[in-house]
């Protein structure tokens, strides 16, 4: 094999020839009786040109030839293929297949010029003018590729195709194609065609039109979208999802909808999305309906009018501020009336949130500002915090040594600081109620109004202003090495804007409660410490496959103090007579001066806790794996319990001595299933009590031990066990693995090579082997995912529905490398039946896609089948049938 590479300099070769300064692709002659004086060559870069069988060069004429695996590089331009002939003196390279040992073609020439590659038969280029004539050419162009008989290309890199096609299948042949006479390809890589039809696997059919123009996908254009058409039995025929879309700039874009029915409803939708590299990115989705509750004939017909708002911004972090945006609210009946989308259609609550945060540069403080809103559409309510803000200190430690040693005991000592406001309104107005008569409470209110704007002032009237700072000090330290120790201490104060007096009537046997615009505040203090440590315990077992068992146990115990706010010399509370008891006594209550207060009573609690961890190493299975590490495994992520104790608690001011104790388990079963279990023990008695219609069973002030109860009762139990199972992560849990056969070049699963060697790829791809040889292929695996989640509660506190207990699963299955199945769906045992159900099935047919879902019976009954391309640049070339649930009401 002979290799051969040489460089030419054309601009220095000694030799001076006759040159062309015509394009030599022309074919009107020269005029003979026209003077040509001799000069050089115009090229003006270097040539690079290589071959592995051999290369010939007349140095007189300025030509030669390049034979197997020829390669010429020019500037940025690559040519190659098995000859290449180079006539210097005309600039023209010609390159061309040579038949094999069965005749057919190889080395195909591909050109190569920045990103663009070309594959065809033939090719002549001149170096100077950058024409050239192509036979049979074959072009990538983003997600499609353009071919055709005979292809011309300008200096301005434009090609103009005579008997061309387009299609973004990549095989040789084609399943489908866009043919035309006449195809140009711009520098922009925008295909534009005159007249066209579409042959699906050679089969010519009527689909086409009088021109085509095919983008490049990355290019935003403006242009109309088609609508959807259909039927549907409640609001007639319609026209949906319509309307034009405005490519504004690079950074944003514009998407104005509308849907139309012939019963009336209708509605119009602007979508935005923006973005700016390194900077923010966002969108923006208003929507308007007008729906009516029935069709034109009826006389009862009224129309509701539904809104919809929904959007994000997210900045990049730049500099010292912050601001995100987060919106998601609307009409209460939009999702249930309007949407499509099942997601939103099940969910009950929507929040939204604006927010800006600043750090001062130089100092501890970070702001933020913010506005929240949360709505409930089954209820109605909506809740908005406006505004929100927070001014926070990051803790400063005013003992701590600058030089670096800190080893003294008030080094660690730190004092932070925050501020916090709010002003809280919703639309869902109540009466506070009392245990006592009230003389001016007048009628009982718990209702929920129209959140519209005549009835924002009554919002404002009764929302409710927070206002607070705090002030913490912590000091942590070790004590006797191993036991981490705190004491802290907290102040914090809150201010209002309304302040309550009461009086007693004795002519109404009530209490009169006047509510005075006061500015006013209230205080708390506390002081707290707490002791924990971490106690290893390892056993080494002598047999089986645990070679040792870690038992780790973290205990702790703290102290907090808070006096009684209560009392008179505070001012926080007003003593008050309430009523008169049965002997003709007057009854006293310390009720609050302001809303939102400590509540009465003093508090010397002891908190204790002590959670545990089980972890083991396991040994190798076999003697050929000794030198192998051991193991790890988790037996028990956690096991704990914590409660508390009051030794100040006050019965009569409705304090309990002894906490609720709760208790946690945690842990993965079989290495498989995510176990989590919890329970809350109350140590107290019950008593069943007929409120109204209802009863009640309301915890006592009596131990359940003194009450004949046993150590008390579980008031609540929750459990849950979850999984996400594949064969992977069975595959992991036996230790095995499965090998994957590398793709085989040529292959389907090698689109580059079936691309830039078409007539190759059939005759090595894997379905060819697999016919060949069928006892070779043996599918031992077929992918799949499962994954479930089930649930289940006990409430001892209701008499009515203790337990609820619901299972919801969702999953796939690839039955074939083309074929996957998915199912999503859930079984309530309470109510005794399945949740809303979805099937989806899913076909690869290469280039192509089909794609059927089923929701087969409940509220949202529908279906929808489509058969598309999957590149994006024809993602209008589709044929979709779809019944929503919307249309079936």
């Amino acid at each position: 094999m002979l290799k051969a590479q040489y460089s030419l300099l054309l601009l220095c070769v000694s030799l001076t020839v006759q040159a062309q300064q015509t394009d030599s692709l022309r074919t009107t002659p020269p005029d003979t009786l026209q003077h040509t004086p001799k000069a050089k060559s115009d090229i003006q870069d270097i040539i690079t040109f290589s071959a592995k069988d051999s290369a010939i060069f007349e140095m007189d004429a300025r030509r030669g030839w390049l034979y197997r695996e020829a390669q010429i590089d020019y500037g940025n331009s690559r040519l190659q293929a098995a000859v290449i002939r180079i006539d210097l003196e005309r600039n023209i390279v010609q390159a061309r297949p040579l038949p094999d040992s069965t005749g057919r073609p190889e080395g195909r020439p591909v050109f190569t010029e920045g990103s663009e590659q070309f594959v065809a038969d033939s090719m002549d280029y001149n170096l100077k003018s950058k024409r050239g004539i192509i036979f049979n050419i074959v072009s990538e162009q983003s997600e499609g590729f353009v071919g055709g008989a005979k292809v011309k290309r300008s200096p301005e890199n434009e090609f103009y195709i005579a008997g061309g096609y387009y299609t973004t299948c990549n095989l040789a042949h084609p399943h489908y194609r866009i043919k035309a006479s006449k195809i140009k390809l711009t520098k922009n890589q925008n295909v534009i065609c005159g007249p066209f039809h579409m042959e699906l696997a050679d089969i010519p059919t009527p689909l086409g039109f009088a021109f085509g123009i095919f983008p490049k996908p990355r290019q935003k254009k403006s242009g109309i979208i088609v609508p959807v058409y259909g039927e549907s039995q409640q609001n007639g025929f319609f026209l949906r999802n319509g309307g034009y879309y405005w490519a504004i700039s690079d950074y944003m874009d514009l998407k104005l909808l509308g849907e139309v029915y012939t019963y009336g409803n209708w509605g119009i939708q602007a979508v935005s999305n923006f973005k700016r590299r390194y900077q923010y990115s966002g969108n923006l989705s208003v929507s308007y309906n007008v729906r009516y509750d029935e069709n034109t004939e009826s006389i009862l017909r009224s129309e509701t009018k539904l809104f919809w708002v929904n959007g994000s911004f997210t900045p990049e972090s730049r500099g010292d501020g912050r601001f995100a945006a987060s919106l998601n609210f609307g009409s209460s009946q939009f999702n249930r009336r309007v949407s499509f989308d099942l997601a939103n259609q099940l969910t009950n609550t929507f929040q939204s949130n604006v927010s800006y945060s600043r750090r001062f540069r130089g100092t501890p403080f970070t702001l933020t500002l913010s506005a929240r809103h949360n709505q409930e559409n089954n209820t109605g309510v909506v809740n908005l915090n406006l505004p929100t803000f927070t001014l926070g200190m990051t803790p400063l430690y005013p003992f701590k040594s600058k030089t670096g040693n800190n080893r003294g005991f008030f080094s660690q000592l730190n004092v932070a600081y925050t501020l916090n406001g709010s002003f809280d309104i919703t639309n869902r107005v109540t009466s506070p109620s009392y245990n006592f008569k009230v003389a001016n409470i007048g009628e009982s209110i718990d209702s929920v109004y129209a959140f519209r704007p005549e009835n924002f002032d009554l919002f404002v009237e009764r929302g409710k202003m927070n206002l607070q700072h705090s002030i913490p000090v912590s000091l942590p330290f070790k004590v006797l090495k191993y036991l981490n120790a705190s004491v802290g201490f907290n102040f914090s104060q809150r201010f209002y804007r309304e302040k309550y007096r009461y009086t007693w009537l004795d002519s109404e046997q009530a209490v009169q409660i006047d509510t005075l615009k006061e500015w006013g505040s209230s205080y708390q203090y506390s002081l707290s410490s707490g002791l924990s440590t971490n106690i290893y315990g390892t056993f080494y077992p002598k047999r089986g496959r645990f070679s040792a068992i870690r038992h780790l146990v973290q205990p702790t115990i703290g102290f907090g103090y808070a006096p009684d706010f209560s009392g008179e010399n505070y001012g926080f509370y007003q003593r008050t007579q309430t009523g008169i008891d049965g002997n003709g006594n007057p009854v006293y209550q310390d009720l609050p001066t302001f809303s939102g207060v400590s509540a009465p009573g003093a508090s010397a609690s002891i908190s204790f806790g002590v959670r545990n961890t089980l972890e083991a190493k396991l040994r190798p299975k076999s003697d050929t794996a000794a030198a192998k590490k051991a193991e790890k495994v988790k037996l028990l992520d956690e096991l704990s319990v914590t409660g508390s104790y009051n030794l100040l608690a006050d019965t009569t001011k409705g304090q309990y001595p002894l906490s609720d104790l709760l208790f946690r388990a945690r842990t993965r079963v079989g290495g498989l299933f995510d176990l989590n279990l919890s329970a809350t023990l109350a140590p107290y008695a019950f008593r069943d009590t007929l409120i109204g219609e209802q009863v009640s069973r309301i915890k006592s002030y009596t131990y359940a031990w003194d009450a004949g109860q046993g150590i008390g009762r579980f008031t609540n139990f929750d459990m849950s066990v979850s999984a996400s199972l594949n064969p992977d992560v069975l595959r992991g849990k036996r230790g095995t693995t499965t090998a994957t056969p590398e793709p085989v070049p040529g292959s389907l699963r090698n689109p580059t090579t079936a691309i830039t060697d078409p007539l190759q790829a059939p005759e090595t791809s894997y379905e060819a082997y697999y016919q060949a040889s069928p006892d070779q292929y043996v599918d031992f695996d077929i992918p799949w995912n499962l994954r479930f989640n089930y649930k289940f509660t006990y409430n001892f506190l209701s008499t009515q529905r203790p337990v609820t207990q619901s299972l919801s699963f969702s999953g796939d299955m690839s039955l074939t490398p083309k074929w996957r199945i998915g199912f999503s769906s859930g079984f309530d045992f309470t109510q005794g039946r399945l949740s809303t159900t979805s099937l989806d099935f899913y076909r690869d047919l290469h280039c192509w896609e089909m794609l059927f879902n089923w929701r087969p019976f409940g509220q949202f009954q529908s279906y929808s089948f489509t058969i598309r391309v999957k590149a994006s640049t024809l993602r209008d070339l589709r044929l979709e049938r779809k019944r929503t649930w919307y249309d079936n009401q």
